[in-house]
């Protein structure tokens, strides 16, 4: 999702008696997209001072994550084999 541009607001707003500005109105949809902009920034303030990660250093994790996880896979279709011949081999047993 795109950042709002403030001069496309559909701004309508609410007057006292005096004519001042108490309140704004504004649909529903460019409300919910200024939260997410504003939880957005947060973010960003709050990990201002964490350490820069390169683009390489991120494309390393990226294909070391995706490596662990072939990995991990492998490694559970292994385990599914070795419960498949053990009940294999459970199962022959009870055979007469």
């Amino acid at each position: 999702m795109t950042a709002i541009d403030i001069k496309e607001l559909a701004i309508n707003y609410i007057t006292d008696e005096a004519g001042e500005k108490t309140a704004v109105i504004l649909p529903i949809e460019q409300f919910e997209s200024l939260l997410e902009d504003l939880e957005d920034l947060a973010v960003v303030a709050e990990r201002k001072n964490e350490p820069a990660t390169s683009h390489a250093d991120l494309l390393e994790e990226l294909k070391e994550d995706n490596i662990n996880q072939l990995l991990l896979e492998k490694e559970r279709e292994q385990l599914k084999e070795k419960l498949r011949q053990a009940y294999r081999e459970q199962n022959q047993d009870l055979e007469f």
